[in-house]
């Protein structure tokens, strides 16, 4: 996006170096903990963009007020998150407890600690009521956003070649996703070894994760929300 528009200036935040990116003149990056306040002036930018914060987030919605706060009126608001939950590929209204129990075992510790550590493992599906301007968000005369669009889309966890789960992706992106799925679930050891649990369970989960989905009979689907909207 940087390439595609030189003349926008872009700031990245986040509370850890997460990967190595290549310098662009128009791309800065910042490393501090924003939950304690964006540095940035009110009013002071075009779009803010959140993307899969849940994990790390205690309270969206005074995220969402930080948000607002640096926006100029006009200015829209772009969230994509994840419900950390894996759905069933031939009834994506049903978790996949049928296909996948380790994964979803998981999860279900996952979402068991967010909720421990005050976090809302089901964020994505309040943000549009958070967002609106009768949103009791709004406590000191903020005026909310209007023309609030969420869109869910559901993909393969572990896309498998040479199976429908692939279909509508085409090869690049089902390899991108099959090594962001190993590369996400290896990172969930920290998570899980930050919520307690001894080191050789939370080897033992990811390892019985990763080895169920990688089987084209364990497709099971994530569920992404893409939320935007107008600063009123």
């Amino acid at each position: 996006m940087a390439t595609e528009f030189p003349h926008v200036r872009f700031l990245s935040i986040d509370v850890v170096p997460a990967a190595p990116h290549v310098p662009r003149p128009n791309v800065e990056f910042e490393v501090y903990e924003f939950m304690q306040g964006i540095l940035l002036d009110d009013e002071s930018q075009d779009v803010v963009f959140l993307k899969v914060v849940t994990e790390m987030v205690r309270d969206y919605p005074t995220l969402l007020r930080e948000a607002y706060r640096v926006l100029r009126p006009g200015g829209m608001i772009y969230i994509h998150e994840f419900i950390p939950q894996l759905w069933d590929a031939e009834n994506p209204d049903v978790v996949a407890w049928r296909t996948n129990p380790r994964a979803c075992y998981l999860f279900d510790i996952i979402r068991g600690r967010m909720l421990g550590a005050g976090m809302d493992p089901d964020t994505c599906i309040k943000l549009p009521q958070w967002l609106s301007p009768d949103s009791d968000l709004w406590n000191e005369g903020q005026r909310g956003f209007r023309d609030i669009q969420s869109v869910m889309r559901t993909s393969p966890l572990c896309p498998h070649e040479g199976f429908p789960c692939t279909d509508q992706l085409g090869p690049k992106i089902s390899q991108y996703l099959r090594q962001l799925h190993i590369m996400s679930s290896q990172e969930t050891f920290g998570l899980l070894r930050d919520f307690g649990i001894e080191e050789a369970e939370a080897k033992r989960l990811v390892d019985e994760g990763i080895e169920e989905t990688s089987k084209h009979e364990g497709c099971g689907l994530m569920k992404s929300y893409q939320i935007h909207a107008i600063k009123i």
